[in-house]
């Protein structure tokens, strides 16, 4: 069962710097949402990350052969899922917080560099 813990924002003030997590700032332009599974695994949510970069598609990256080997890697080294689909309304695909950081780098490099220094704060 995954519980719903934390988000951060992900957003760039004027001056170009990431901002501080979780701070209500008035250009915040959206959050990534993750879940932690009882383990205390964190999965962030694809849909969330793919909104930076509208123009690529997260079907197109999970198709992608580096993917699938990264995939089968990661679930078989630390014998976890690395996806975790919800359904229902308002279903998500939600990613390992590894392959999350590995997507986010696939949108762009950009997106990758602000998601790794936003996090982190």
């Amino acid at each position: 069962m995954l519980k719903y813990r934390k988000q951060f924002y992900t957003y760039m003030s004027s001056s170009r710097k990431p901002l501080a997590l979780n701070s209500t700032f008035e250009n915040v332009t959206d959050t990534i949402s993750i879940y932690y599974d009882e383990h205390d695994n964190e999965y962030w949510s694809a849909q969330d990350l793919n909104k930076f970069v509208p123009s690529k598609r997260v079907d197109h990256f999970m198709q992608n052969q580096d993917t699938i080997d990264y995939v089968a890697t990661l679930e078989h080294t630390m014998n976890i899922s690395a996806i975790i689909r919800t359904k229902g309304r308002g279903a998500k695909m939600l990613m390992h917080r590894l392959l999350a950081l590995r997507f986010a780098a696939w949108l762009s490099k950009d997106f990758e560099l602000h998601v790794y220094r936003t996090y982190d704060e």
